[in-house]
């Protein structure tokens, strides 16, 4: 094939070429159909005459439909909106060429095609029919057994999108449905679930007329219509649990009418009958007894030491013999049953996943997983099957029925309730708040008051709001730790037991009978499950003791410096004293001259101004 250059643009090199352009004659041809399948490769073409220039439109001659323009002459081609990459023209037929058609190729096509004094345009339609591929049911298990009294469940996964179904139980009609349309029919209304969009199926329970082929039939939107078949056996009460001191009845119902048969615990003969004959041996007599002619046990007051299996034989009348094994558990006393929940309430972030970890106290036969109104989940024993909004992002742990959900986001805030039928007793729940943040968020803790002034013997609290609730925290004065806490465990540390008391879930602190040497600053610390720690700080001001002992040694320092000031003085006047008695002692004339002057002149001059006037006469 040949192919035009596009590296250059399409300009027209003489006035020729220009009238070339000038049509004076159009003619148009009626509309070609071409019918092709998706991914396949088609060729458009209506008119293969020789052409001096070829457009290729997509639903109308228009610019805005232009597909590709050639100019044969000046080897070039011009592409308009409509070209997808997939589009070329063949030469020298000018045919229009498409590779991996797709159902949006489908349309009409316009071809347009200027020889000499003339122009001709055509049509082509081209309709893209979708592939018919298989359609299919693939069922989880082809047998399903259920104890009388229990759920059934059939699960299923259509290999395409199913339009419209129904469910049979032989000749009977359980449920139909058309899109999101459901109806359940007759008796089945009140313990059957249908699951869409893939048609499983929940029987709620089953007795044994239950027993026997479900089938059920889907049909596509293309109109591919499949079936599938499930058989269910019921078995008569093939586990049981009895309490100590109640009655255990093992029910069974033989297919055929019974020649003979017995009943056996371990080594042990229960007993036995043959036609209408029956007995019981050694312990059991006064405690058990045989209904005929169905050959089922009742056995009285049970023990711990009854649990374990029960196994009946019997001999039909055509001489063919079976046997049938029935487990009791005998409970020392009536289980509560209860389903514990690591954390009731999480917090993470758009995009984290969120982990719902769940414990029953006893091993559970089904349940099912809910938001808001919205199914999640649900299982019955080793068989699992989720709504189709959850199927790519979440997952069921059948060991406890935790759930894991992936990637959340802000929608997925909210109530989650989980609910769980265990092998015996009645059926109980859990629920769990799952709080969804945009973006991360600081983690801040508010302070009532920042300083906090209690008298001598009071009790001060140490109020807090964290920003978002806190997983674990402590509390610590000057680098000593008072307590902490993880969850809802606590632990208040050495002098502080008797007299410090934690809050939660906020953090609050108690601390009682204070003293003076509790003053100080106290700073809580405080970390989320989604590791965003916060710390605040609260100083306390014990009053009371502290005035009065400050008031006490500001006394204390003024008499003590009263009595310094006292001493120095009676000091210096002693030592005044001394001097002069020992400068009399020393010069007794000048002293007794300065004595006689002294009460001449009536004016008394010291030893020191009478030695100075000595001196100087």
């Amino acid at each position: 094939m040949n192919r035009l250059d596009s590296s250059k643009p399409w300009k027209m090199k003489t006035c020729t070429d220009l009238l070339l352009l000038c049509v004076i004659q159009v003619l148009v041809m009626d509309t070609e159909c071409t019918t092709i399948y998706t991914g396949d490769n088609v060729t458009l073409s209506r008119v293969t005459r020789q052409f001096y220039s070829k457009a290729w439109f997509k639903g109308s001659v228009h610019p805005s439909n232009h597909i590709v323009t050639v100019r044969v002459d000046l080897n070039r081609a011009s592409f308009g909106k409509k070209y997808t990459g997939r589009e070329e023209v063949l030469l020298p037929s000018g045919a229009l060429f498409i590779t991996r058609v797709t159902a949006s190729d489908t349309d009409i096509y316009y071809e347009k095609t200027i020889m000499k004094g003339m122009t001709i345009t055509g049509s082509v339609k081209l309709i893209v029919h979708a592939k018919c591929q298989a359609f299919s049911i693939h069922k989880e298990k082809r047998w399903v057994s259920a104890s009388a009294g229990g759920d059934a469940f059939f699960s299923l996964r259509p290999s395409a999108e199913a339009r419209m179904g129904s469910w049979d139980f032989g000749k009977t009609s359980v449920g139909q449905w058309i899109g999101t349309t459901e109806v359940i029919a007759g008796d089945y209304r009140t313990r059957t679930e249908l699951f869409l969009p893939n048609g499983s199926l929940l029987l709620k329970s089953v007795t044994l007329s239950d027993s026997g082929e479900y089938t059920v039939s889907m049909l596509t939107n293309t109109g591919i219509q499949a079936t599938a078949t499930i058989n269910l056996h019921v078995l008569e009460n093939s586990r049981m649990s009895v309490t100590v001191g109640g009655e255990a009845i093992f029910s069974v119902v033989p297919s055929a009418e019974t020649q003979s048969g017995c009943w056996e615990f371990g080594a042990k003969r229960i007993g036995q009958w043959n036609r209408t004959t029956k007995a019981t041996t050694g312990d059991y007599k006064p405690r058990a007894e045989l209904f005929l002619p169905n050959g089922s046990l009742l056995l009285k007051s049970v023990t711990a030491s009854d649990s374990g299996e029960y196994t009946v034989s019997m001999t039909a009348n055509t001489g063919s013999q079976t046997t049938a094994a029935i487990s009791l558990q005998v409970l020392a006393e009536p289980q509560v049953f209860t389903i514990k929940a690591e954390h009731s309430r999480m917090t993470v972030r758009v995009g984290d996943d969120a982990f719902f970890s769940v414990q029953p106290s006893v091993g559970v036969q089904s349940g099912s997983w809910n938001f808001g109104g919205t199914r999640v989940g649900v299982w019955l024993s080793a068989t699992y099957d989720l709504s189709n909004e959850y199927r790519t992002r979440a997952e069921l742990f059948l060991q406890n029925g935790s759930l894991l959900l992936k990637s959340v986001t802000a929608s997925d805030s909210g109530l989650y309730i989980v609910s769980m039928f265990p092998n015996s007793g009645n059926q109980t729940t859990a629920t769990f708040t799952l709080q969804v943040f945009g973006e991360p968020q600081d983690f801040t803790i508010q302070t009532e008051n920042s300083r906090i002034n209690v008298t001598v013997g009071g009790d001060a609290i140490f109020s807090v709001r964290p920003s978002a609730e806190a997983q674990s925290g402590s509390w610590a004065v000057e680098a000593r730790s008072i307590g902490q806490w993880f969850s809802t465990t606590e632990i208040i540390t050495g002098d502080y037991r008797t007299r410090a008391e934690l809050f939660l879930p906020n953090g609050s602190l108690l601390l009682k009978s204070v003293t003076v040497l509790d003053s100080g600053a106290y700073t809580v610390s405080m970390l989320t499950s989604i590791d965003s720690r916060a710390t605040a700080t609260i100083t306390l001001h014990v009053l009371g003791g502290t005035a009065r002992r400050s008031m006490s040694g500001s006394i204390a320092l003024i008499i003590v410096a009263v009595l310094i000031g006292v001493t120095l003085i009676i000091l210096l006047l002693v030592f005044a004293y001394k001097k002069r008695k020992s400068f009399a002692a020393e010069n007794p004339g000048i002293a007794q001259e300065a004595t006689s002057a002294a009460t001449a002149n009536g004016q008394f001059q010291s030893p020191e101004e009478l030695e100075l006037q000595n001196r100087s006469t």
